[in-house]
């Protein structure tokens, strides 16, 4: 047709893979890659990207572009190119990766061809590796302050004092010649925090990406961005994907905190795709930690990554372990020995934080009488407590066996579901210490008033009483005279590779909250043992890891193997489960003899878990049912899972399918 140029069209619909669709663009339209349109797709509009001019297609019927959107926000090609990138990564379609590089609620373009303001789109930016090698002095000076920092990310490990110290003066140095930084934080209040800091010397060079601005803010941050108008980019996960322009530094602060990952799809991790952009495009990598995760020292092991500054742990104050069997109080959370502790802080005028962290769901059995819980002979996690069938079941492979009358451990008959909140620890507080104020903070007194308003409060009254969970550590700015946990060990019934290490990491940060001198660490737990409690109160991280790495090579779970999730979801449990069935048989017989593994037993095999119901098997009335894919080699286990997607989709099936590469949860 005279006029129209055909382009392919990736489609950001479900179901449909890297497919591409033949649309016409409207006259005189220039067609780039990765521009957003919106296209008509069967009975509806769907969002999405160019991939490049097509030829007409014989025999179909060509419909037109429903229209654009606005061109001021078209990504530079090299983040196009990174995007393709992810996708391959994560075997996920490229249109869900391009879809991240646009900022949200992207108006139509009021005029076709050029950008509205009059700009071209940007070329691929010089790397700052190109440039480098361009700038003699700034090769010299790079190599100088960093010694391979072109081929490797840098590991800074300490208290957040220290970290933003060698921070700030990275930040400095790249502004300071007009380069770009990204900086990714966990959540929101660590942005701001962050914001704070840097504000006063950095000003209106700071640019947020997160989803605690507006959409209008964000698309306003976008086109700064784009134009080089902001250089210093402050985010959480979304920020990983900013257009910042002469991008020649990458901090990713907090590298143990699993908030980079994303739970919607496509399930990528920031801190991956960070050292991934780092290395696309020639840019710096920081990763800090206060805690090292078991991946970053695997990384350091193998020589991925190089250790910058490393302040050491800080293990402030003593600690007390009190076994939960032998001074509990039935059916309370706080045993006498640990209000014991409380009364004697608070005789001293001092300030308690009680952490009491009730985030997943799922409760495991567990014998209040020796500690025992009940775990999958096949995986090693934590059995889940299903009280409709009594029975407990493995939502990993799908293993089940009848309730327990009796612990096989001590033969005692107290093998019981169990949980415990906030709210009820609050009630059983104010009884036993009616003179002391209590203050709580946790997602339900998040919607009333603000955490760091309530700790305000907290650490401006003496004596006075914490009790919150997780939140607490991200808005907590004083030292402490007493921290204390009264299960140390409840979040070791649920079912998970990485449980153990979550526990250690969680407990180490609580301790880091401790005065020098007078802070007093109390722990309560029924299984004192446990390497994630018994290597916190010896104060030796280096044994923890080393059993906790034995563990996972042995089992082929990360960082020794790779993983992927394939999540089947569905309004009818019967079909859900016919379906993930199937498709967990099919992907059994492509492990045994396709993909070019010969040897069934042999080593680089991918196993197939599975089919097990979801640990909330029936989420906003549909159905979840999943299978796990595991092995050593990563092409093979990502293979799998596209031939596995492939599979779903070819079946018709009115179910759909959910895919997660390096899933940080199994359930």
């Amino acid at each position: 047709m005279t006029g129209k140029v055909c382009v392919n069209v990736l489609v950001d619909v479900p179901g449909v893979g890297n497919r591409a669709y033949s649309y016409y663009l409207p006259p005189g339209t220039t067609p780039a890659k990765g521009l957003m349109v919106s296209v008509p797709f069967g009975p509806r509009k769907a969002t999405g990207f160019i991939l490049g001019e097509g030829l007409e297609p014989e025999g179909v019927t060509v419909k037109d572009v429903s229209a654009l959107f606005d061109r001021r926000y078209l990504p530079p090609v090299d983040l196009i190119e990174f995007g393709e990138e992810v996708a391959r990564y994560y075997a996920v379609p490229v249109a869900s990766v391009w879809g991240c590089l646009w900022p949200p609620a992207v108006p139509y373009a009021k005029s076709k061809g050029a950008r509205e303001d009059g700009s071209e789109r940007p070329d691929r930016q010089e790397t700052v590796s190109e440039q480098v090698t361009r700038e003699g002095t700034i090769q010299e000076e790079a190599v100088r302050q960093w010694p391979g920092a072109l081929s490797k990310p840098f590991i800074v490990r300490g208290t957040e004092s220290f970290r933003f110290q060698v921070y700030l003066e990275q930040i400095q140095n790249e502004i300071s010649r007009g380069r770009g930084v990204l900086f990714l934080l966990p959540e929101v209040r660590a942005v701001r925090k962050v914001r704070g800091k840097l504000e006063p010397l950095f000003g209106e060079t700071i640019a947020e990406v997160h989803s605690g601005i507006t959409d209008k803010r964000r698309r306003e941050e976008w086109l700064c961005l784009l134009r080089g108008e902001k250089r210093l980019v402050l985010g959480t996960r979304l920020g990983v994907f900013a257009p910042v322009k002469d991008l020649s530094l990458i901090i990713v602060d907090l590298e143990e905190d699993d908030s980079y990952k994303a739970e919607d799809h496509p399930r990528y991790d920031a801190r991956t795709l960070a050292v991934m952009r780092g290395s696309f495009q020639g840019a710096r990598v920081i990763i800090g930690a206060s805690r090292l995760s078991v991946n970053a020292r695997f990384a350091l092991a193998s020589g991925r990554y190089s250790l910058l500054k490393d302040e050491g742990p800080r293990y402030p104050g003593e600690v007390q372990l009190i076994e939960a069997r032998k001074y509990r109080r039935k059916g309370k959370v706080l045993s006498w020995k640990m209000a014991d502790a409380l009364k004697d802080c608070f005789g001293r005028k001092g300030r308690a934080f009680i952490f009491l962290n009730q985030r997943g769901y799922g409760r495991a059995l567990f014998c209040e009488d020796c500690g025992y819980v009940p775990t999958c002979p096949r995986c090693s996690v934590a059995l889940s407590f299903h009280s409709g069938s009594r029975s407990t079941v493995c939502h990993v492979c799908g293993y089940s066996s009848p309730v327990l009358e009796t612990c096989p451990k001590c033969g005692g008959y107290s093998l019981k579901p169990r949980g415990f909140g906030t709210e009820r620890l609050e009630e059983e507080f104010s009884r036993l210490f009616p003179e002391v104020p209590v203050f709580r903070v946790d997602a339900d007194t998040a919607r009333i008033e603000e955490p760091e308003t309530v700790v305000g409060k907290f650490l401006s009254t003496r004596p006075a009483c914490l009790i919150g969970t997780q939140m607490v550590l991200g808005v907590m700015t004083e030292r402490l005279e007493l921290v204390a946990v009264p299960f140390a060990d409840s979040r070791l019934g649920l079912p998970g590779f990485k449980i153990e290490e979550e526990v250690f990491l969680t407990l180490s940060q609580l301790w880091d909250l401790l005065d020098e001198e007078t802070g007093v660490f109390v722990l309560q737990a029924f299984d004192p043992f446990r390497r994630s409690i018994r290597w916190v109160v010896e104060r030796n991280e280096d044994l923890f890891y080393e059993e906790e790495m034995e563990d996972r090579k042995s089992l082929g779970y990360p960082p020794f193997g790779v993983l992927a999730r394939i999540e089947v979801v569905g309004k009818s449990e019967r079909k859900v489960r016919e379906h993930a069935s199937r498709l967990a048989e099919r992907l059994a017989a492509e492990a045994a003899i396709g993909l070019g593994q010969k040897d069934v037993s042999g080593e680089g095999r991918v196993a197939v878990l599975g089919p097990a119901p979801g640990l909330k098997e029936r989420v906003r009335g549909s159905y979840h049912w999943h299978i796990l894919l595991k092995g050593p080699d990563r092409t093979k286990v990502t293979a799998l899972a596209s031939k596995g997607e492939e599979i779903f989709r070819e079946s018709g099936s009115g179910a759909k399918i959910i895919l997660d590469v390096d899933p940080v949860r199994l359930v």
